[in-house]
């Protein structure tokens, strides 16, 4: 027997069973303490949207049982969240388990971490309840509480993306009648976000003058990027196998491992070496003795980038520019490539960014000596 999925189901056999206590003030109504029985079903989907159905009937009957008891001034304060009929037995935080069990899988453990994170915040704003139970007034209640809070309004916009695509996807996964109460949410112009400046050149060279004199694996991992584009944790869940250097043009291979996936299918790429990029590669060739450029950062089959950000931002901050995180360096590096007129097709294919039509994805994309032509017009050295 174990508990699994949704709060009420167990497996017994293979069989799913609904198993739910009786809450102490409705016990009274009923000669077992417990509703237990089969759900005649060894499929974990249909267990589940049965379970949803079953919760939604049992609270509908013990609300019914509890208003009896209720004076007249509770009962309209109930009716202010919905009407008994409306409810459809899914709460935000059971949704939340359903999500991450079904898309955490493909996504990774960012994406869990974010849709827990997000959901825990509407939970404190505005109460772990039946989906169809908020009213109209939830939506700018949780607004609110991430503003109070100090996110920038392009933060709390990414909660609310996060919110309301968890609760679609359990309203279509269920085929619940519900409503999404996280739409159509007003955010106020705010200018709050702060523009993430570029490196200028100068910054670049020193940036790349103090990765060669301090030579450690954290400067190897600031060069590779600064030359290359690549995001963060592309770098630092590099595969020592995937720097190429022995061919004509060196080229480091972008690609899923076991550590880390990729933010797009375009993410996947290979992209020329050259400058400190380049000297970078080599180090880590000379350096490394496992299966990973940056052993520091890999830790319980998975990849720390963001421990890696932490320890790049604070040194960049220290000793190139207080407005600048490693980031910066992607933007950077595609204002080196508008500078010298590099198309825009082949931009997007060095730096992974997203193709802007279908048409772009046929054929087998650039090759590496087109790619290596333009890198080598925005070399410093």
């Amino acid at each position: 027997m174990c508990y699994i999925g949704a709060k009420y189901l167990l497996q017994r056999d293979g069989i799913f069973y609904y198993n739910r206590r009786i809450p102490d003030d409705v016990s009274v109504q009923y000669a077992s303490k417990r509703v237990v029985f089969s759900l005649k079903t060894r499929s974990r989907s249909a267990a589940l949207k049965s379970a949803a159905s079953v919760t939604g009937q049992l609270e509908k009957q013990w609300l019914h049982f509890r208003s009896e008891k209720w004076p007249i001034p509770v009962l309209t304060t109930l009716t202010s969240l919905g009407t008994v009929n409306d409810l459809c037995g899914v709460t935000l935080s059971e949704a939340l388990d359903v999500y991450v069990r079904l898309k955490g899988g493909e996504k990774g453990i960012k994406f869990i971490r974010h849709a827990t994170r997000s959901t825990n915040y509407a939970i404190e704003a505005v109460g772990d309840h039946d989906l169809t139970s908020y009213d109209g007034k939830a939506r700018g209640v949780l607004r609110d509480a991430l503003l109070d809070r100090g996110l920038v309004s392009s933060s709390a916009k990414r909660v609310f993306a996060s919110v309301r695509a968890m609760v679609n996807f359990v309203i279509c996964e269920y085929g619940l009648k519900a409503t999404n109460p996280f739409l159509h949410v007003f955010f106020p112009e705010l200018n709050d976000t702060k523009k993430r400046m570029p490196f200028s050149t100068m910054e670049i060279r020193l940036l790349h003058d103090k990765c060669r004199s301090t030579d450690d694996d954290v400067r190897h991992l600031a060069a590779l990027i600064s030359d290359t584009g690549v995001r963060l944790a592309e770098a630092t869940g590099l595969k020592v196998s995937d720097i190429k250097i022995g061919g004509p043009i060196p080229y480091i291979y972008i690609r899923p491992n076991p550590i880390r996936r990729l933010k797009t299918k375009q993410s996947e790429r290979q992209v020329p070496l050259i400058g400190a990029s380049l000297w970078a590669a080599k180090r880590i060739l000379a350096t490394s003795s496992g299966d990973y450029a940056f052993p520091r950062y890999v830790k319980n089959g998975t990849c720390l980038a963001n421990s890696a950000s932490a320890t790049l931002n604070k040194w960049i901050r220290s000793n190139i520019g207080n407005d600048l995180v490693v980031h910066s360096m992607r933007h950077k590096f595609r204002d080196r490539l508008r500078e010298v007129g590099c198309p825009p097709e082949i931009t997007d294919s060095l730096g992974g960014w997203s193709r802007n039509s279908i048409g772009e994805s046929y054929g087998d994309g650039y090759s590496l000596k087109a790619k290596h032509e333009w890198l080598s017009k925005i070399t410093l050295e």
